[in-house]
Parts: structure tokens; sequence; C-alpha cells
């Protein structure tokens, strides 16, 4: 009896901070990103349609840092701009590193890592540079036929315009329903780890936090399971910071944001299954790839990790 209260009182202090922190952020970031996503939308398709296909992949990147969109907003501006005729290649880069750079995740992770700045300065690193990867092996696949939707195979400008428009209406009518969905999955996600961190064996923890790659490949995993949003992960994410290493977080921070259930079924909504299945398998190993290459940067300048 006395070890059910204390993991209910445990659980308490735990949730109820999480729960605080990411909730007073996630009321104030919906208000930003529903303002800045009815303003952005349509000038987002209209300047990638007027670059040349170089400036469209910086485009790409810079776009990640300006429009406030997840998973759920990102992958309706992909359909948007495949309609588009736009290019594959600065498509997936900007759907791949919105999620992970754009100013409410930058705003999280520097507010709940408590103004640490290397975590914001090594994301951003580590999303742009598996963007560029992945989006140039998927170039190679694209060759044969990825798209799940024959509407992105058809001339269709003036129904890609309705739909900016439906899209703009409902995120700027509906943003209350907008703010509860994420509090569900922020009471979800917050559950989840709190459980996590009061019950997991301490032992087995600790097995896994003592090598960089079992670390690593369990924070992918964890990531791919809970549900997320940019609004709480890097919330998330600092409550994992006190058992897993500062590198281990970062993967947590990016491949949670690209590589999930949610995202999944989202892409699958445009790409064939084959083609999807290929994305969330590239962008994983080119991210733990890239972690195991920072690990050994900063083991080789003395910088502990």
């Amino acid at each position: 009896m006395t070890g059910v209260l204390g993991f209910i009182s445990d659980f308490k202090i735990i949730f109820t901070n999480l729960f605080i922190q990411s909730t007073s952020f996630l009321f104030i970031g919906v208000l930003l990103s529903v303002f800045l996503e009815k303003h952005l939308n349509v000038k987002l398709v209209k300047t990638f349609s007027k670059l040349d296909k170089k400036l469209q992949i910086i485009f790409a990147i810079v776009a990640g840092f300006i429009f406030p969109v997840g998973n759920f907003g990102v992958i309706p501006l992909t359909k948007i701009l495949l309609q588009k005729k736009i290019p594959l290649r600065p498509i997936l880069i900007f759907m791949i590193v919105a999620p992970v750079i754009n100013p409410i995740s930058m705003i999280a992770t520097i507010y709940a890592f408590q103004g640490t700045f290397l975590y914001l300065i090594l994301r951003i690193i580590v999303s742009i540079f598996t963007a560029l990867i992945v989006s140039s092996f998927a170039i190679r696949f694209s060759k044969t036929d990825i798209y799940n939707d024959v509407s992105l195979i058809e001339d269709s400008q003036e129904k890609s315009f309705n739909i900016i428009q439906l899209n703009m209406f409902k995120i700027f009518n509906k943003s209350n329903h907008f703010f509860f969905n994420l509090m569900k999955i922020n009471i979800i996600s917050i559950s989840i780890i709190t459980i996590l961190l009061l019950i997991f064996p301490q032992n087995l923890m600790e097995t896994i936090t003592s090598n960089f790659v079992t670390s690593i490949v369990f924070l992918q995993g964890l990531g791919f399971i809970i549900p997320q949003s940019i609004f709480t992960d890097s919330f998330i994410g600092m409550a994992l910071n006190t058992q897993f290493s500062f590198i281990s977080i970062i993967v947590f921070l990016v491949s949670g944001s690209m590589v999930n259930i949610k995202s999944y079924f989202l892409l699958r909504n445009i790409f064939t299954k084959r083609f999807t299945i290929f994305l969330q398998i590239s962008l994983s190993l080119i991210i733990f790839l890239i972690s195991l290459t920072l690990i050994m940067l900063f083991a080789f300048s003395g910088i502990g990790v």
C-alpha cells in the first residue's frame, strides 16, 4: 500500500511539473501558430513557384524556420506543393525540417532547456543534414511510382488553391478544437513518460544509458511510439535529460518529430506504403549515423556528451 501511495505521489509531482510547463507554452504556441499559418500558407506556395530549383532547396530550409507547422500541418502543405508541380526534393526537405526547426519548436527548446542554446543548435544542424541527405536518396527512389494520390499526378492548380483556403478557414475558426486535440496528445505523452521514469527497472535503464548505441536506439523507438507535438516534445526531452546523454536527447528531439506512428499514417495519404517506409527507415538511419558522428567529434575534442 505504501508503495502504491508513493508511486501516486511521485507521479503527481512529475506529471504536474511537466503539465504546467508544457500547457502554458501550448496555449501561447497555438495562438501564435494560428496567426502565422493564416498569413503565411499562401505566400509559401507562391514563393516556391517563382524560384528556380537550387533556390527552392535553400528556401525549403528557410521556410522550415518560419512556418509553425508540425506533422498535421506540414502534410497538407506538402500535398499542395506537389500539386503545384514543385520538384520533390525541396518539398521533402521542407516536410522533414519544418516540424523540427519551426519557430514554435525553437522557442520551446530554449524554454525547456533553460536557455541552453547548444540543444537548439544541434537540433537544427542534425535536422538540416538529415533532410538534405534523405531527400537526395529519395530522388533516386522516386523514379518509380511513389504517389498514393492520383491528383498529385494531374494538373490541379485550382484545386490546390481551394485546399489552401479551406485549411486556412479551418485553422482560424477551429483553433479551440486544435488546442484541445493537442492537449489530449500532451496528457498522453506526459503520462507515458512519467510512468516510464517511475516503473522502468533502474538496472535496465542503467544498462541502456551506459551505451551510446542502445540509448540512441531506445529513444528513437520511444519517439516513434509516443504521440508528440511541436509544442511539447522539448518538455518530454527535458524530462528524459536526467537519465540520458546529451546527444541521445538531441536524437529524441529530431527523430521523434520526423519518425513516428502519426507521421507514417499522415504520409500514407500522399505516398505509397513502400516509399513511406523507405522515408521512415532512411530518416532513422541517417539520424543514427549523424549522432554517432557527433559523439566521435565531441570525444575527439574532449567535450563530454
